[in-house]
């Protein structure tokens, strides 16, 4: 167990909206097509560090492919004549999603199949329940032979999110998952064990598919064999958690007001420092910037080096503490604590000489102490309050 995955399907009967699903889809700038496997789609902000795959259904992409490539209700002029919005959408999921010989040369269903494929909710429901009935010991269907069993289909979106990361994964995930659903009207599955609703699809909430977060960690901890597996889970504040995830989503806006001022707005990331994992930001001494909470600061800074021709004025980066230099900057920098928490110094000629002086002259260490890293087996649940919570149950 080391993803949770969450199923988008078409309620029984219903057919399902192809064009406004993978519309909703594209229109997300972050999800990006994978080479070699046109159905895999992989989402990236470099901003949160959040990271999660979505695997399309063959057969619903060859059936959208199939009704732009013959332009569907409407010709293409007519679309020129009257319809940019819907000319935008088809140039929009172009832009991620395959083009249909990619699909056809990996074995996709064929035509009649793709086309004939509107329903999946009830697909499910059969396949559960045929599962049922196998782990009751039904001597019929034990009995059948193989090629009689009934083939099992993929579900039509799939959002798989790595475990053991911080809950701020799974929200995210919960924005695009959300307005795929609302665009196309499918349901949601949960297909972990006591997850939301049995397995059933359903309209189930964030708070509902939270729990089954919480449900789902639980377990994959007490199935964890290697006791070292354990113990290299790190665990953040939930404070420090929301403060790195308010920062990454409000970072790319803030950048696009305050650089055109020039003050730099660096990225929040993680770094791998002395065995643990910490939140590292960039900041130049004599730059406007900002600057969120942070454990370390890649600080540039300007020193004087003395040689046998005289003193010169030298830059180096080193890593020191993101404590100290928000300590420092404090007393002089704007304090903001929306749209996230940050220091802003807009104007660095302003910082007293007496703060410069600080910060050039901290103790750090080498640039290269700090690489940049994932935040895998970073949590914001304590394992051990879980471990405790069950024993008292």
């Amino acid at each position: 167990m080391h993803h949770f995955d969450l199923y988008l399907e078409s309620p029984e009967d219903t057919p399902v909206e192809a064009p406004a699903l993978l519309g909703a889809l594209a229109s997300c700038p972050l999800l990006r097509a994978t080479v070699g496997d046109p159905t895999r789609l992989v989402y990236r902000n470099e901003d949160t560090s959040v990271h999660f795959t979505c695997i399309l259904d063959r057969a619903l992409l060859l059936a959208r492919l199939r009704t732009s490539s013959s332009g569907g209700a409407e010709s293409d002029d007519e679309a020129e004549d009257g319809d940019e919005d819907a000319d935008g959408e088809r140039r929009a999921w172009r832009s991620v999603l395959p083009d249909e010989d990619e699909l056809a040369d990996d074995g996709g269903p064929d035509e009649d199949e793709a086309g004939a494929r509107g329903t999946r909710g009830a697909d499910l429901r059969r396949r559960k329940a045929k599962d049922e009935g196998e782990d009751e010991g039904d001597g019929e269907d034990a009995d059948e032979e193989e090629g009689d069993e009934e083939p099992i289909e993929s579900p039509l979106v799939t959002f798989s999110v790595p475990l053991f990361r911080p809950s701020f994964f799974l929200k995210e995930l919960w924005i695009l998952l959300a307005a795929a659903r609302e665009a196309s009207g499918l349901l949601i599955v949960d297909p972990q064990e006591g997850g939301a609703g049995g397995g059933e699809p359903g309209d189930w909430s964030e708070a509902d598919i939270a729990r089954s977060w919480a449900e789902t960690h639980r377990r994959a901890i007490r199935e964890l064999e290697d006791p070292g597996a354990l113990q290299a889970l790190q665990v953040w504040s939930p404070q420090k958690c929301s403060e790195f995830f308010d920062y990454g989503t409000a970072r790319g806006a803030l950048a696009a007001r305050l650089e055109p001022e020039g003050i730099a707005v660096p990225r929040l990331q993680p770094a791998r420092h002395g065995g643990r994992t910490k939140s590292l930001c960039f900041w130049n001494s004599r730059q406007s910037s900002v600057l969120p909470p942070c454990d370390l600061v890649l600080l540039e800074r300007q020193r004087i080096k003395r040689g046998l021709l005289g003193t010169r004025l030298v830059s180096e980066e080193v890593i020191v503490s993101g404590e100290d230099v928000w300590n420092l900057l404090a007393p002089a920098a704007e304090y903001h604590t929306k749209p996230a928490t940050f220091l802003a110094v807009p104007d660095a000629d302003s910082l007293p000489s007496r703060v410069l002086e600080a910060l050039d002259e901290l103790p750090g260490e080498p640039a290269a102490s700090a690489r940049r890293t994932e935040l895998a087996g970073v949590i914001d649940f304590d394992p051990d309050a879980l471990e405790n919570e069950e024993s008292s149950a």
